[in-house]
């Protein structure tokens, strides 16, 4: 007799170590779009007091730069769930659209072009950028 009647079923169980062995990988999209975040943010920290002293005289309209501020906000959650979760493509989409229109507003202002394109033109880069990561490692987990 080689086998045993009386013996409990055996079935195969998935290894738990070998199951998370993508983990790491697949978070480094998201840690791209964080340093990309925390380049844009520091050049913009940057040009702060250049914006501030344009609202202040009255040169430039400050819907703009409010818009600018509270759309790197929204950025900002994107990049905090985009870390933990894979869903962040809508705070992505409402930070570029908000950076671009910031941008458009901005533009009128007697500002160099360049100015406003290393600040608000970078940003809305890099939220579709990280709408793009969000969306594409989004669809390769279904």
């Amino acid at each position: 007799m080689t086998t045993n009647p009386y013996s409990p079923p055996k079935s195969t169980v998935a290894d738990p170590l070998e199951s998370n062995r993508g983990a790491p990988q697949s978070r480094t999209p998201a840690i791209a779009v964080a340093v990309l975040f925390t380049v844009h943010i520091a050049i913009f920290i940057y040009y702060f007091g250049i914006y501030f002293e344009l609202v202040r005289t009255g040169v430039m309209n400050p819907s703009g730069p409010l818009l600018g501020l509270i759309s790197d906000g929204v950025m900002f959650v994107g990049v905090v769930l985009a870390m933990f979760k894979r869903y962040a493509q809508l705070p992505f989409l409402i930070a570029s659209g908000g950076l671009l229109l910031t941008s458009v507003l901005a533009w009128s202002a007697p500002v160099s072009r360049t100015l406003l394109l290393v600040t608000y033109v970078l940003g809305a880069v890099v939220a579709f950028f990280g709408w793009w990561v969000t969306y594409r490692y989004s669809r390769n987990d279904e």
